[in-house]
């Protein structure tokens, strides 16, 4: 064995955990959270409602992976703050739908657009074949750790109209389970159809 073969994992392993912190905690977005006093868990909620406009409760826990009670208080913070507002089901008067205010959206676009921007101003610094080879290894790396529908769910970024027929998401759940990310929530982790969620 080539000396020192058994350390990359290791030093691989610790290079994603860099790569993780630098999504999550830097650039022009995470100081535009800061400045509006908005959580990276507040944000994802509001980025579920720009994709996924008319939700329900239920569908935000489902799709946050958090319970009913915790989705109330986190919904409660946003529509108290004037990013999220509460109207009531056409089809269903008992059953109340989420949607971002025009403030919560300009908040949404803002954050959404920076990161974006981000992302691409360093892709572009890359020389070409290491862009092409960084996606070929992200998709090897996500084919490979999504290996069971219950982590297909969990990783799902539940992005709604921005949904892409060739996530590596998408691919892994018609994998596993036959049926493509959109629905996903609609499949127990065993990979048996259940009810859909917040119905």
């Amino acid at each position: 064995m080539p000396a020192g073969a058994s350390e990359r994992p290791v030093s691989l392993v610790r290079s994603l955990e860099l790569l993780v912190n630098f999504l999550h905690g830097r650039g022009s977005a995470a100081r535009m959270l800061e400045r509006y006093n908005i959580t990276h868990a507040q944000y994802v909620l509001l980025r579920h409602l720009w994709w996924n406009p008319g939700s329900t409760l239920g569908q935000v826990a489902d799709a946050l992976g958090i319970t009913r009670p915790a989705a109330t208080q986190a919904v409660e913070r946003l529509v108290q703050r004037g990013f999220v507002r509460r109207l009531e089901d056409d089809a269903d008067r008992r059953r109340l739908r989420l949607r971002l205010t025009v403030r919560g959206e300009a908040l949404t676009r803002q954050v959404i657009e920076a990161r974006e921007q981000q992302l691409v101003a360093i892709l572009t610094r890359m020389p070409a074949a290491q862009r092409l080879a960084l996606e070929r290894a992200v998709d090897g790396f996500l084919a490979a750790a999504l290996n069971d529908p219950a982590l297909v769910q969990a990783v799902c970024l539940h992005c709604g109209m921005a949904h892409d027929d060739g996530c590596p998401v998408n691919q892994a759940s018609l994998r596993l389970t036959g049926r493509p990310a959109l629905d996903i929530g609609a499949v127990d982790p065993d990979g048996r159809a259940r009810r859909k969620p917040g119905s």
